[in-house]
């Protein structure tokens, strides 16, 4: 247990360099995929290997074949069976922030309940800057999408949700700006 959360660790901690995210994802991810699916309870693993898979999709070249290699089911796994958590959600909604910065990811990740999974995580961490924060990040990834897309977070009342997240975080500039960002886009339909 405590090779796997300091492997993950590692992993995560090199991926922020930017020459070792490529290599290290070829060499590692079915590892970290491996060690969620053996680790599910454990929730600081949860966190950090998704926090592994963040970094390693900040590069573009990632972002697909982690999503093709199972990351986003693990990552939501992580999100419902982990949901009190908040280092898990925030962990998982940065990894997804990075996974839906790209079209065919968005669309694939729609089709698994990735909305869903974010509102509900927003509502059970409303006072969580980082959750909502990289929530907010997630819904304006998916809401430049596609005009079907942004459609659909429109009817599932998001907009409720952003709007809390600018009342409750007045404070942090993060949350404000990319809450305001996703309300723009998704009401533009």
């Amino acid at each position: 247990d405590l090779i796997q959360m300091g492997s993950c660790l590692l992993v995560a901690t090199l991926a922020q360099r930017e020459g070792y995210r490529i290599t290290l994802m070829n060499a590692t991810v079915d590892k970290i995929l491996t060690a969620m699916d053996r680790f599910k309870e454990n929730p600081r693993l949860q966190e950090m290997a998704c926090a592994a898979i963040a970094h390693m999709a900040i590069d573009n070249e990632n972002k697909v074949p982690l999503v093709r290699n199972g990351a986003a089911d693990k990552i939501l796994y992580a999100m419902d069976n982990h949901m009190k958590t908040h280092q898990v959600q925030s962990s998982a909604c940065n990894a997804l922030n990075h996974l839906t910065r790209n079209q065919n990811n968005c669309i694939t990740l729609m089709e698994k309940g990735i909305a869903k999974k974010i509102l509900l995580a927003m509502d059970k961490h409303k006072t969580n800057a980082d959750v909502q924060q990289n929530a907010c990040l997630v819904l304006r990834n998916l809401a430049w999408a596609s005009e079907s897309i942004k459609r659909q977070l429109y009817e599932m009342n998001v907009i409720v949700r952003l709007s809390r997240a600018v009342g409750t975080h007045k404070t942090n500039e993060d949350v404000q700006k990319y809450a305001k960002e996703a309300m723009q886009k998704i009401l533009s339909v």
